[in-house]
């Protein structure tokens, strides 16, 4: 369980930073992905309260992890497209993006071996339905 708390509180880590990095910027597409991250970031911080029992049991986490999960899938294209928005109409934010993407790609790592260590406490049959096969799949 120590193991689990580690990787998301590193994944909280990583929500804040991000959201830190784009709460300047007023374009649409930006405040969207801050909506999102935001959700994200109170997920985390509701599930990091859950793990601080111990025992923690997975029907007290499930909404949380589904969000957390789901989140991510919604942000990772989200990004992508503001990314695009930064690039095709030269808005000031290039920064910002260059920080954010090897951000991305940490959040989906950390999510992945989050993933696989739900898996090995509480059991694929447990966790099939609660997150998305390509987040265990990748590590399989």
């Amino acid at each position: 369980m120590l193991q689990l708390k580690e990787l998301y509180s590193d994944l909280q880590n990583q929500t804040e930073k991000a959201i830190k990095e784009i709460e300047n910027s007023d374009h649409p597409i930006a405040i969207l992905l801050q909506t999102i991250l935001r959700e994200q970031l109170e997920m985390i911080k509701k599930l990091m309260q859950e793990l601080a029992n111990d025992g923690a049991e997975l029907k007290n986490m499930t909404e949380f992890l589904t969000i957390i999960y789901h989140d991510n899938e919604i942000a990772n294209p989200t990004f992508r497209a503001w990314k695009r928005a930064v690039e095709w109409i030269s808005l000031p934010y290039q920064e910002s993006v260059s920080n954010l993407e090897p951000l991305f790609l940490e959040i989906k790592t950390n999510l992945e071996h989050s993933a696989a260590e739900l898996e090995r406490i509480y059991g694929a049959e447990q966790t099939k339905y609660i997150i998305p096969s390509f987040y265990i799949s990748a590590l399989r």
